[in-house]
Order: structure tokens, then C-alpha cells, then sequence
């Protein structure tokens, strides 16, 4: 198994970070800063129908590619 490829485990939970007004959605972390910016985390998470359904790996990573 020289050639395999190990990817992480995709994350469900976010590490949060020490910024006011944050805000947890189903797929992102928001945070609303004092001076009008908003910071927005996509994570790995997978929603359908209001639930919380897995974690694709490097998901949140691609979403934020520009």
C-alpha cells in the first residue's frame, strides 16, 4: 500500500475563534465584527433538510478557493 492516498478525516465540529458576534450555521461559522465586516468559515459539514448529514473532506476548503 506504498501508493495509497491518506486523506484526514473531514471535521464536523470548528474550532472557535475568539471574535465577537459569532453565529453558527448549518455548513458555516459567522462572525459579525464591531467594525462592519462579517467573517464567514465554510467547514466540511453536508445539510440536507435542516439536519446535519456527514462531512466531505476538504469541502469547507473548496468552497473557499477563489
Amino acid at each position: 500500500m506504498d501508493d495509497a492516498l491518506f486523506i484526514d478525516p473531514p471535521v464536523l465540529e470548528t474550532i472557535r475563534l475568539d471574535l465577537p458576534g459569532h453565529s453558527s450555521g448549518k455548513v458555516r461559522e459567522n462572525y459579525d465584527l464591531p467594525d462592519g465586516r462579517r467573517v464567514l468559515v465554510a467547514t466540511d459539514r453536508l445539510s440536507a433538510f435542516d439536519r446535519i448529514l456527514a462531512a466531505i473532506p476538504y469541502k469547507g476548503q473548496v468552497l473557499t478557493q477563489t
